[in-house]
C-alpha cells in the first residue's frame, strides 16, 4: 500500500479544497477514497468530523456561495474538471447500480453478472455493458468510479486464464489485501517483474475506439506485455498474430531449406572426387592388365624390352598408343616392365630357396642325422636356382 500513499495524499488535499468550497459531499468521498489508498490518522480525524457536521455550518455555506465563481476560474485555468463532474445529476438506479457492484467486490463474475462458466465472447459482451453504465462521463453517482475501477479489474482477471484460475481458487488479487495465499503470491511475482497492470481507462478506450493512453505507461516491458495479453485475447489482433506467426514459420522453413542446400553445394565435390575415385578403382579391376610376362587374355604379341630384352606380352590395338608416343615416354614404360620384372624374380627366387631348404630337411632325417639320406641331401644341396641366378644377373642392370 505504499504505493498508493502519494495518491491518497492528493484525494485529502482536495477534499481539504472541498471543505472550504462547502462542497462537504465531495470532501468526504474524497477523503474515504484517500483512507481506502492509504490509511492515515488525519484522514481518520477528518472523516470523522465530517460525519458529524462539524463543517456544515451557515456561515460556511455563505463563504462558498459567495467563492463558487472564483473558484470556477481558478479551476478552469489549472485544467481541473471536478466541480464541474460533481455538478452533473444522477438517478436513483444509478446509485443502486454502483453499490450493487461494489457490495461484490471479491467475487468479479458477480460483478459483470456472468456465471462461472462464461466464455471470452459472455465476458466481453457483458463488461462492454458494465463498463457504458459506470464510465464517470455518463455516471456521476458517488462512488461510480471504483464501480467503473472494479468492473475493469473484473474483466481484466477472468479474461486471463492464469489470473481466472486463481481467482477460481480462491486466491486474493487485490494488492491491498493482508492475507494473501501461495497462488496470489506467484502471482504477484510474476505480474511485478513485467510492470502495472492496465489501466481501466485505457482498457475502456481499446473497447470502444478511444485508443490506448501511453501517459500511464513508461516505455519499459510491462506495457508492452500488457498491450501483447490484451492483443492476444482479443480476436482481430489474434487472427494477426496467427498470419505473422504462420510467416515467420514459413521463413523458417525456406531459409533451412536454402541452408541444406548451400551445405550440398559445398560438399558435392568432394562428393564427387569420391565416386570418381570408386569407378576408377573399380574399372581398374575390371580392365585388362597393359602387359603380362606369360600370355593372357588379348595379351597374346610377345615384345622384348630394348635395354636388358625382358619379354612380355600386350595387346597390339591397346598397346599402340605406348609404341606411338615419344621415345622418352615409351623408355620409361620399358623401364618400368623390366622393375616388374625384378620384382618378380625375387618371389620366384624365394621360393627356389624355400624348396630347396625344404628338400635338404626331408633328406637330413631325424635329429642327431638318424635316418639321414646323403644322396638326396647332396642332390637337394646342388639344386639350381635358375630364377635367383637370373635376378643376380638383371638387378645390378634395372636397379643401377
Amino acid at each position: 500500500m505504499e504505493s498508493n500513499k502519494e495518491d491518497a495524499i492528493k484525494c485529502l488535499s482536495i477534499a481539504r479544497k472541498s471543505i472550504e468550497l462547502a462542497n462537504l459531499e465531495k470532501a468526504q468521498r474524497f477523503v474515504e477514497k484517500s483512507i481506502r489508498l492509504y490509511p492515515t490518522p488525519e484522514a481518520e480525524q477528518l472523516l470523522t468530523n465530517l460525519k458529524n457536521g462539524r463543517y456544515a455550518t451557515a456561515s460556511s455555506r455563505s463563504a462558498a456561495a459567495s467563492s463558487t465563481k472564483n473558484h470556477k476560474a481558478s479551476t478552469s485555468t489549472l485544467g481541473s474538471t471536478d466541480t464541474s463532474s460533481d455538478q452533473r445529476n444522477y438517478t436513483a438506479e444509478q446509485v443502486k447500480a454502483v453499490k450493487e457492484v461494489l457490495a461484490y467486490s471479491k467475487d468479479y463474475y458477480k460483478v459483470l453478472s456472468v456465471e462461472k462458466t462464461a466464455t471470452d465472447a459472455q465476458l466481453k459482451k457483458a463488461y462492454r455493458k458494465k463498463a457504458l453504465l459506470f464510465h464517470p462521463d455518463k455516471n456521476s453517482a458517488p462512488g461510480a468510479d471504483e464501480a467503473f475501477k472494479l468492473v475493469a479489474k473484473a474483466y481484466d482477471i477472468l479474461s486471463d486464464p492464469q489470473k481466472r484460475a486463481i481467482h477460481d481458487e480462491g486466491g486474493d488479487l487485490d494488492n491491498s489485501s493482508r492475507g494473501r495465499s501461495s497462488s496470489y503470491q506467484q502471482y504477484h511475482a510474476y505480474n511485478s517483474s513485467y510492470g502495472q497492470d492496465i489501466s481501466p481507462e485505457d482498457l475502456f478506450n481499446m473497447f470502444f475506439g478511444g485508443g490506448v493512453r501511453t501517459s500511464n505507461f513508461g516505455p519499459g516491458a510491462g506495457y508492452r506485455y500488457q498491450q501483447q495479453q490484451f492483443r492476444q485475447r482479443h480476436p482481430f489482433y489474434n487472427n494477426r498474430q496467427q498470419r505473422r506467426q504462420q510467416q515467420y514459420n514459413n521463413h523458417q522453413h525456406q531459409q533451412e531449406s536454402t541452408f541444406s542446400i548451400g551445405m550440398l553445394s559445398q560438399f558435392l565435390p568432394i562428393i564427387l572426387l569420391f565416386l570418381l575415385a570408386i569407378f576408377s578403382l573399380i574399372f581398374s579391376f575390371e580392365s585388362e592388365p597393359l602387359y603380362t610376362f606369360r600370355p593372357q587374355g588379348s595379351n597374346v604379341q610377345l615384345r622384348s624390352t630394348q635395354a636388358n630384352n625382358i619379354k612380355y606380352y600386350v595387346n597390339p590395338k591397346s598397346f599402340a598408343q605406348y609404341v606411338n608416343q615419344n621415345a622418352w615416354k615409351f623408355q620409361r614404360t620399358e623401364r618400368q616392365i623390366e622393375s616388374a620384372w625384378v620384382d618378380e624374380l625375387r618371389l620366384a627366387c624365394q621360393q627356389e630357396q624355400r624348396q630347396r631348404a625344404n628338400l635338404m630337411a626331408q633328406a637330413d632325417g631325424i635329429i642327431f642325422g638318424v635316418g639321414r639320406n646323403e644322396k638326396a641331401y647332396r642332390q637337394a644341396e646342388k639344386m639350381q636356382l635358375k630364377h635367383c641366378e637370373e635376378l643376380r644377373r638383371l638387378a645390378p642392370k634395372i636397379r643401377g
